[in-house]
């Protein structure tokens, strides 16, 4: 039987899951997402945060977040920040266990994501800046329809280190195009 893998907004029980993510994570992990070891404060109070989320209305989110379900268990998180309604936001996801990756996970959860970001939050465009030295989710993102913008320097969120990232787009109209 073929696994199957859905994504639907993200409800008070999963909270545990994506703060066990980030809390089961190796020092390796980590630095290997970009997130500064040595800086991760804005972590702790995760479940607060997210829970806050769960009360407003779209246009008032600072975040937006989905949960993958693989035969309706929670595998990993897709999400938007730096969101503003109607105009833009910026894409990330995690995948929970490593024995999940390489196996397309990661790109049907994006694919089945992005509709839901577009339509929910009413966007013009949709950013993703994974690590310029990532090639995982910068293939993704390629095959998936976004356009290369650039490469350049930045720190990506307030728990990581300065980094290379790849700048990638999706405006509605590719959007409207491409789903």
């Amino acid at each position: 039987m073929k696994s199957k893998l859905t994504v639907r907004e993200v409800e008070k029980n999963d909270i545990q899951h994506i703060v066990g993510y980030w809390n089961n994570s190796t020092t390796e992990e980590l630095l290997a997402m970009g997130i500064d070891v040595n800086n991760i404060e804005p972590l702790k109070n995760l479940g607060g945060r997210l829970e806050k989320q769960l009360e407003l209305s779209n246009e008032d989110k600072a975040a937006f977040v989905l949960v993958a379900m693989l035969d309706e268990k929670p595998v990993g998180h897709c999400y938007v920040n730096n969101l503003i309604f109607g105009k833009e936001a910026f894409m990330h996801l995690h995948i929970w266990q490593s024995t999940t990756h390489k196996k397309g996970i990661g790109s049907e959860m994006v694919r089945q994501s992005i509709p839901h970001f577009f339509e929910k939050l009413k966007l013009q465009t949709l950013f993703c800046e994974p690590a310029a030295m990532n090639p995982g989710p910068n293939k993704t993102l390629e095959k998936i329809g976004f356009k290369f913008i650039k490469k350049h320097i930045t720190i990506p969120a307030g728990w990581t280190f300065q980094l290379e990232v790849n700048r990638w787009e999706m405006t509605l109209e590719s959007f409207q195009n491409k789903f």
